[in-house]
């Protein structure tokens, strides 16, 4: 399946915004409650207590898992509206959802520290401490001041909201953090693990609980 439709997505599925604004990304997670015509309607989306906006020129996409698989809709229109006496965001999606490859694996925002077990090339092995700053169904970023290279090997271990997982993965970038020593290491995964769906979804749904009590 490479493509779907509106009629694909399900009431309750966990859903993703991602905006591009200003040269940096930033996603908001969200629930299908209602459909109308072509649009899904969403629990609105809230920071500091009021609706998050989203202008017709920001470069914009949904994603949805359907099944396990990642699709998207690019250049939705999004806007506040009241349907029933409740509010919503109304996402508009005319079209065909496009099947998601690996590289355009959606991120999810975690900023939680995790253990992870490095295998440097040399085969010298350390356990860390690290902050896993966001994860998606192919790889992971985290964050260290400990020096690592590329091509090392990681091994990330999740136990979280009921989850308990090891996944393998390599490094293959890392960027310098100007603000402090920090490094951030992109790692890709090489191995799929069938729960880590269902993980970065429960993660979603627990972060937007969670803006909505702020």
């Amino acid at each position: 399946m490479k493509t779907v439709t509106i009629e694909d997505i399900q009431t309750n599925d966990a859903v993703e915004i991602e905006i591009l604004y200003k040269g940096k990304r930033k996603s908001f997670p969200s629930i299908v409650r209602e459909f109308v015509e072509d649009a899904v309607l969403v629990d609105p989306i809230m920071m500091g207590g009021k609706a998050v906006g989203f202008p017709d020129e920001l470069k914009m996409r949904l994603s949805v898992v359907i099944k396990g698989t990642p699709f998207v809709w690019n250049d939705p229109k999004i806007r506040l509206v009241k349907y029933a006496g409740k509010m919503y965001h109304m996402v508009s999606i005319p079209g065909e959802g496009n099947y998601v490859n690996r590289r355009q694996a959606f991120r999810q925002y975690v900023g939680e520290e995790m253990p992870i077990t490095v295998t440097r090339q040399g085969g010298e092995r350390d356990v860390l401490t690290v902050l896993v700053k966001d994860l998606s169904e192919t790889g992971v970023g985290i964050v260290s001041d400990v020096l690592m290279n590329v091509e090392d090997s990681i091994r990330l271990r999740i136990s979280d909201a009921g989850y308990l997982m090891s996944i393998n993965a390599v490094i293959v970038r890392i960027q310098e953090d100007k603000d402090n020593r920090d490094r951030i290491y992109g790692c890709q995964f090489t191995e799929k693990v069938p729960k880590l769906s269902q993980y970065i979804m429960q993660i979603q749904r627990d972060k937007l609980r969670a803006s909505r009590t702020v």
